[in-house]
């Protein structure tokens, strides 16, 4: 539920930052903390402590920046905000990367005892976001509300989480968080519209001549310099020195409001899944639901409210504005696929996750990493499909995983050629997203390889009750390619990725090679236990990776 570094710093001309000064004032302490966020970003690629250091000091600058000399509101709101900013970084780079990563845990801090003053929960620092945003009411900018947006977004994500939920909330602490979503949402869209309201007249004037730049800066987003890193956060690059002061309007462009709106597609996506996944707890187990029927009926018909909007909104402006319609509709995609495993039926979810003729007028023929996406997409749709069962020895369940077996070997498929294709061209470009790449490939070998267990327990499961032809020659088959799968995202992931290899993305990359080859060495265990004790089923070890949830093989073993 993907993931930018997007956050307002007020750049301020180069030659202040290259002073050598006592800090003393406010001002002082702000830019110097800018500063060392901008010096711990060139570590990004080598040390990872040196990283983490400069994070420290800029924390330390903004804390003392609030007690400084000639201290104003809008240097608190500038400083409080930055500082905020800083922490959900943090937790979305090195807590919770991907969503679900911890890679801290890859790194020994022994010698950084005060790291901890750098790690806040989810729920602190939505906390703190919302005290700024109470407290400085004329300061507040539009990417205060997008942050703000964007850790909702997660927090309703976290609910969820496959390997372990990091957040427990009760329903009508959900039914609150939604409405101020929308609501903050509405304002935010309203403002980003009036600051694009002369996009189009702008676009108009300036076609007939390819060199001149367009007439309001707002909208030149090459001059400023958006960086995105897949966090969510939003954050100004480099900008050049003539201005003192970069107001916050300069930031927003079509992307700024596409964003913002796809942002939003996901989050009423996840109160979706909320509402199926408590329908089905109040069905299955009463004690693990989340909302009651009423807290269900009021949230549904948000829910479908809130869609209905957003697509309105859509269709209404996306003639007028440039909207990336591509990463609106694959979120939509999603929300359709939801539909569908609501209400309709097995033949009607596999002909939408296995046609083409609905997406071709999102993706460019050449847009690889789009049919990527398309098709990771497919598998969550597929694999939340198989989560909603109640048997998981049943027809539907074998015929689910199936399904999920034709998308995985589809993203396989295109993941592979595009690797493939970034080590034969060499492209600079490219190689800064070969560590990206190899991550999801790996991903999804791991994937394929637990729903080939899948199926293996299923399978077993009919054995047990009718032999069938050919049977155990299935079971066979299946165990083998779940340890295929495995070799080769354990293959994979061990190769480097290039010079242009953040730390960070080297940890991800030593997280998903650490859950295949412990994946891969629990299956070996478990032959050589079984060969020894002639076919018990008792666990052959503790199980040392991230066990998919409720998952019929490996649970079997837990």
């Amino acid at each position: 539920m993907g993931p930018p570094k997007n956050f307002k710093h007020f750049s301020k001309s180069n030659k202040h930052k290259k002073e050598q000064k006592a800090l003393i004032t406010q001002e002082d302490f702000y830019l110097a903390a800018i500063d060392c966020e901008e010096q711990a970003d060139r570590w990004l690629l080598s040390d990872i402590k040196k990283c983490l250091r400069f994070y420290l000091k800029a924390l330390e600058h903004y804390e003392n920046g609030l007690t400084a000399l000639d201290s104003t509101q809008e240097g608190k709101y500038n400083i409080y905000y930055n500082e905020t900013r800083l922490f959900l970084q943090i937790y979305t780079d090195y807590l919770a990367n991907n969503g679900y990563i911890n890679i801290l845990q890859y790194v020994k801090m022994d010698d950084m005892p005060d790291l901890s003053n750098l790690v806040l929960s989810l729920p602190q620092i939505i906390q703190r976001f919302e005290i700024v945003y109470e407290t400085f009411p004329e300061q507040r900018t539009w990417d205060l509300q997008f942050n703000l947006l964007t850790c909702y977004l997660t927090l309703i994500e976290s609910l969820d989480d496959t390997v372990s939920p990091t957040v427990a909330m009760e329903g009508a602490d959900i039914l609150t968080l939604t409405n101020k979503y929308i609501e903050i949402f509405q304002h935010l869209v309203n403002y980003l519209l009036q600051e694009l309201q002369n996009w189009s007249e702008n676009a108009e004037q300036d076609s007939d001549d390819t060199d001149t730049e367009l007439q309001r800066d707002t909208l030149d987003e090459d001059a400023m310099q958006v960086t995105r890193d897949g966090s969510g956060i939003r954050t100004n690059g480099p900008v050049q020195p003539p201005a003192e002061v970069m107001d916050v309007s300069e930031q927003v462009t079509p992307s700024s409001l596409t964003e913002v709106l796809a942002n939003s597609l996901k989050f009423n996506h996840a109160l979706m899944e909320l509402v199926i996944e408590s329908k089905i707890s109040n069905e299955k187990n009463v004690e693990t639901k989340i909302l009651n029927p009423i807290q269900i009926n009021f949230l549904e018909d948000t829910t479908n409210k809130f869609y209905l909007q957003l697509c309105d909104i859509i269709d209404s402006i996306s003639a007028a504005i440039p909207l990336d319609l591509k990463e609106i509709g694959l979120a939509k995609t999603l929300i359709e696929g939801l539909n569908i495993i609501s209400s309709g039926t097995f033949e009607s979810l596999q002909d939408f996750v296995l046609q083409t003729a609905s997406f071709t007028d999102l993706l460019d023929e050449k847009d690889v990493q789009g049919k990527i996406d398309l098709s990771l997409i497919r598998v969550d749709i597929v694999e939340f499909a198989i989560l909603c069962l109640n048997d998981y020895s049943s027809d539907a369940s074998w015929k689910l995983s199936g399904l999920l077996t034709k998308v995985l070997t589809e993203a396989r498929t295109l993941l592979t050629d595009y690797r493939n294709q970034i080590l034969f061209l060499k492209n600079q470009t490219l190689n800064e997203q070969l560590s990206h790449v190899v991550f999801q490939l790996c991903d999804v070998l791991v994937n394929s390889s637990d729903n080939e267990l899948r199926r293996y327990a299923i399978k077993e499961s009919t054995e047990k009750s009718q032999k069938t032809p050919g049977g155990a020659h299935t079971l066979n088959i299946l165990m083998k390619n779940a340890n295929v799968f495995l070799n080769n995202a354990v293959a994979i992931s061990s190769k480097q990725c290039g010079l242009q290899e953040t730390i960070i993305d080297k940890l991800k990359r030593n997280y998903i090679h650490n859950q295949a080859k412990e994946r891969l060495l629990f299956l070996q265990r478990l032959e050589q236990k079984s060969n020894e004790d002639d076919g018990t089923s008792a666990s052959p070890t503790a199980m040392t990776f991230d066990m998919p949830p409720e998952h019929p093989f490996y649970s079997h073993y837990r």
